[in-house]
């Protein structure tokens, strides 16, 4: 029996300002280090706005990712007669939370961010900060840099997320008469996955500033206060206002059956499951209400005349079931004690939840525009050698290579751009593996090489035969580490090659590599003191952009990895 509560809460970083020259060139804008800096800030820490059920708010923006979590379960196991095994894992949830953090919408130049907004002739003041109700009288070379970013705070809030699994599984293991082993399960999945949230981010205009940014409020020529505190907007006026709702219970249903059998050299497997499953409740969009007093302080502000909230009274409904088959074989042949091989085919699914709401997938019936539609389906084959070894070198040493090729049929949705994907990717690759280790010394290397591609776009066909973005063609790992006595210490170096943006295929991110640096000594029995440094060197790198093609601001709106970070534990083991 297990018993869990969990309450957590962690800063969320989304993609942030960086700026990309003419030919290319990625880099750190003036005032604002995507290794060190967000736009998370001391004068924007509270967002008052309306909830789900349009009730005035007030949300806490440092709780960021905030995670509530009460688990009670069960693990059961019997010895039945006739050498059969019967296990029982059982397991409910109660989850809720929040996921709050500030995205760049957009980002230009303050004059311009002001006449976009206020109109010509419009002003800039800060909002919030030691300078709060002063006039920018320099919008041109503002922190260095001159820009000001529109800014989504994401705000989803998980209302009821709560989980219920059973896992039942009856097992029994035969020796044959020629000495083989002869392994089978039967096993029955059952969950339901209850999903109710509300999107209901607001817009604000923040500097484009590393540290304690200030919101800013924009004035027009007349004297018309355009926003209120830094806030633009109650809801989105971009991206399609995404201020919604989803609340779907999924129900599966997944029996399953497997067989594995060794017999000398030979370790073969076979395994079948069929998902069955249904989704019911509801979405519902957005809909503006007029001079709403959100704040209530008496007066109707700008962005109060016209309000986002959550229109539950259209709601839409969601009633589908799904279906699908999965299964995998594979073969394993040890040639001597050292070298063996293997040989799977594997193909699988599972079907899409919220991400394929609001889109074609779901008619307003609430069911599919077709059967299967809702499934994403993956055909994997793989082919691999083992090696390993006590006599080549001093030590053991282990080699390990697969090749592999995938068919991979996926749908999926975009927040930030409202744009719905229906495709099949291709890929093919090799992944390499080695590990020596002798006396205290260890080393481990690992690296894929991949080339895949977009084979099938039904929605955008221009781009089919590009290559996924983000997809790097070499990927690797190297970790060396030395263990004496009490101390270990050690690295890890990681890198990738260079890999497109987007999937157009015009923006590229150069390769590079971070040092990650790690130690540990035992202080007495049971007590370790660990010290780990990630990204040593504090290299730049990006891992994702907004953008596909140059921007004409100049500005790449994109996450890098974290700078130099490190920490110390101090752990005690009884």
């Amino acid at each position: 029996l297990f018993f869990k509560q969990l309450s957590d809460s962690t800063i969320t970083y989304m993609p942030m300002p960086n700026s990309i020259s003419s030919n290319g060139d990625i880099g750190l804008l003036p005032g604002f280090d995507v290794k060190r800096d967000t736009p998370h800030s001391q004068y924007f820490t509270t967002k008052v706005g309306l909830d789900g059920q349009g009730n005035r708010e007030t949300v806490d923006i440092t709780d960021g990712l905030r995670v509530s979590t009460t688990s009670i379960g069960a693990e059961l196991s019997f010895r039945l007669p006739g050498g059969w095994e019967l296990m029982d894992r059982i397991n409910y949830a109660s989850n809720s939370g929040r996921f709050t953090a500030p995205f760049p919408a957009d980002v230009m130049s303050a004059s311009s961010m002001a006449s976009l907004l206020g109109g010509t002739g419009a002003t800039l003041s800060y909002a919030t900060g030691p300078n709060a109700g002063k006039a920018i009288t320099s919008p041109s070379t503002l922190n260095g840099n001159g820009l000001l970013m529109r800014t989504t705070l994401f705000d989803t809030k998980l209302n009821d997320f709560g989980l219920f699994v059973n896992n039942l599984r009856l097992t029994k293991s035969i020796t044959l008469a020629d000495e083989s082993k002869l392994m089978f399960t039967l096993a029955d999945y059952t969950s339901r996955q209850k999903l109710n949230m509300d999107w209901i981010w607001n817009a604000y205009l923040l500097e484009v500033k590393g540290r304690d940014a200030a919101l800013v409020d924009v004035t027009s020529a007349s004297g018309t206060k355009v926003t209120d505190k830094g806030l633009i907007a109650y809801g989105v006026p971009f991206w399609g206002n995404p201020t919604r709702n989803y609340n779907v219970n999924y129900d599966i249903s997944a029996p399953s059956a497997s067989m594995s059998w060794v017999k000398g050299k030979i370790n073969f497997d076979a395994s079948v499951r069929f998902d069955s499953g249904k989704a019911r409740g509801t979405t519902a969009g957005n809909r503006q209400v007029s001079n709403l007093d959100v704040n209530q302080d008496g007066v109707i502000s700008t962005p109060e005349k016209s309000v986002s909230v959550i229109d539950h009274g259209n709601a839409a409904p969601v009633n589908y079931n799904w279906d699908y088959t999965s299964y995998s074989a594979g073969l394993n042949y040890a040639f001597t004690r050292k070298v063996a091989a293997f040989l799977r085919y594997s193909e699988g699914g599972r079907a899409g939840a919220d991400r394929i709401l609001f889109g074609s997938t779901v008619l307003a019936d609430g069911t599919l525009r077709s059967k299967g539609a809702s499934i994403d389906k993956t055909k994997q084959t793989e082919i691999g050698l083992k090696y390993r070894t006590k006599e080549l070198l001093p030590g053991s040493l282990g080699l390990f290579a697969t090749a592999f090729t995938a068919e991979t049929a996926e749908k999926n949705y975009e927040a930030t751009t409202q744009r719905f994907t229906d495709r099949v990717y291709k890929a093919n690759g090799i992944e390499l593996e080695s590990a020596y280790h002798y006396q205290g010394f260890d080393l481990r290397f690992s690296a894929t090489m991949t080339d895949a591609e977009i084979s099938r776009d039904l929605i955008t066909p221009a781009l089919e035969g590009n290559t996924p973005r983000r997809q790097a063609k070499f990927i690797y790992q190297v970790t060396p580490s030395y263990s004496w006595k009490k101390l270990s210490v050690g690295a890890s170096v990681i890198g990738t090659s260079r890999f497109y943006l987007q999937d157009n295929n015009d923006l590229v991110q150069p390769g590079y590599m971070y040092l990650n640096g790690f130690a540990s000594y035992e202080l007495a029995r049971g007590l370790v003191l660990s010290i780990n440094v990630n990204n040593l060197t504090n290299a730049y790198g990006l891992s994702e952009a907004e953008e596909g093609s140059m921007p004409s601001n100049g500005v790449l709106r994109a996450r890098g990895i974290t700078g130099r970070t490190s920490s110390i534990t101090l752990k005690y083991s009884f």
